[in-house]
């Protein structure tokens, strides 16, 4: 349901979506599901939300694991 609100391109509900995905980012873009849904977040949020979740991302302690993870590849 989420990622086909989020395919409406509305940048108001993708912008309150990644807000409350942070803090969160890094478990939930190793399932199937949510890394699309983090995937499509960062499309379309505003460009103050996707800072705040590329910078929760690249604070990953270990980033090879995500590059290598099938669906936290897509997010990285």
């Amino acid at each position: 349901m989420i990622q086909f609100i989020l395919n409406l391109r509305d940048n108001d509900v993708a912008t309150i979506v990644g807000r409350q995905l942070l803090g969160n980012l890094l478990a939930l873009s190793k399932e199937k599901y949510s890394s699309n849904v983090i995937e499509k977040c960062l499309e379309s949020t505003s460009p103050e939300i996707r800072s705040l979740m590329v910078s929760e991302i690249m604070q990953a302690k270990s980033f090879c694991s995500y590059l290598a993870d099938q669906y936290g590849n897509y997010v990285i």
